[in-house]
Parts: structure tokens; sequence; C-alpha cells
């Protein structure tokens, strides 16, 4: 578990970094437009929010809190945003 929890860290180190990169004036991660790294980067940020919100990434990552913030007033965001799931099957 710690050896996955490592990973999900450098990847959110990795995410944090681009996004201050470009923060200096551009909205988007790659580009001068909306696209797939950011629809990446917007679903993995609510996946985490959902499936584990104890992680403390918005207080150690705040440029990604800003960029999750961006992402949540685009319509495609708000309609799709992940809900927790509640699974009452038995394993067998």
């Amino acid at each position: 578990m710690a050896r996955q929890h490592r990973k999900v860290d450098g990847g959110l180190r990795a995410l944090s970094a681009l996004a201050e990169e470009r923060n200096g004036g551009r909205d988007w991660l790659v580009g001068d437009r909306f696209g797939l790294a950011d629809i990446v980067a917007g679903t993995v940020l609510g996946y985490l929010d959902v499936r584990f919100p104890e992680h403390p990434w918005r207080s150690l990552h705040p440029v990604l809190v800003r960029l999750a913030e961006r992402f949540a007033t685009r319509p495609s965001f708000r309609e799709t945003q992940p809900v927790p799931q509640r699974i009452s099957d038995r394993v067998v």
C-alpha cells in the first residue's frame, strides 16, 4: 500500500509542477485550449475526492485545487461529477 501511495503522491507532484508552470498566463495544461490532459487531470482529482477523501492532496497542492475548481465550472465536469458508490452485494 505504501508503494502505491508513493506512486499517487509522485503523480500529484508532477501534475502540480506542470500546472504551476502553465499557471503563468495559460488556462490549460497542454497547448492553448482545453484538451485530453485537462480531462484526465480533472477526472483524477475528482476520483481522489470520492475514493480517497482522506488523502491530503488539497492541502499539499493548492495549484491543483485551483485547477480542479476551474474545471468544475465547465458543464461537462459538473454533469459527470463522480459520486461514492455503496456496494451491498456480498462477496462469495
